[in-house]
């Protein structure tokens, strides 16, 4: 069972089979190939995004990096040896972002929907 809010915002308990996570995880591979190496994770375990961020790279043979819940902010350099790409400010306000709250950290950087910071 996982969490998912879809687009209510409210969150709700969804049955997941085998074979569909299995057929899911296969396309995320392909898909999301910056995924399989070493990724960082910073979503709770029973979110539904989750599920690509936490298991597709473990599923390739990756290593999944689980961040801290912090009240401060963690200095870039913390991640600076493992080529992460940050998620900005801009992107954690946004609507989408805000009503999910989940911010996921890829490294190396996905080609898709990614900035860099200097």
């Amino acid at each position: 069972m996982i969490y998912t809010s879809g687009s209510t915002g409210r969150p709700k308990g969804v049955v997941i089979e085998h074979h569909a996570l299995a057929t899911y995880l296969h396309r995320a591979r392909s898909t999301y190939s910056a995924m399989t190496g070493v990724t960082v994770l910073h979503s709770p375990l029973a979110f539904d995004l989750t599920i690509t961020a936490l298991w597709t790279p473990l599923t390739a043979g990756g290593t999944v990096h689980l961040a801290l819940t912090l009240t401060e902010p963690v200095p870039v350099e913390r991640y600076a040896g493992h080529s992460v790409t940050a998620v900005t400010d801009e992107e954690r306000r946004s609507p989408w972002s805000a009503r999910h709250a989940a911010y996921m950290i890829y490294t190396p950087a996905s080609k898709s929907r990614t900035r860099n910071r200097a």
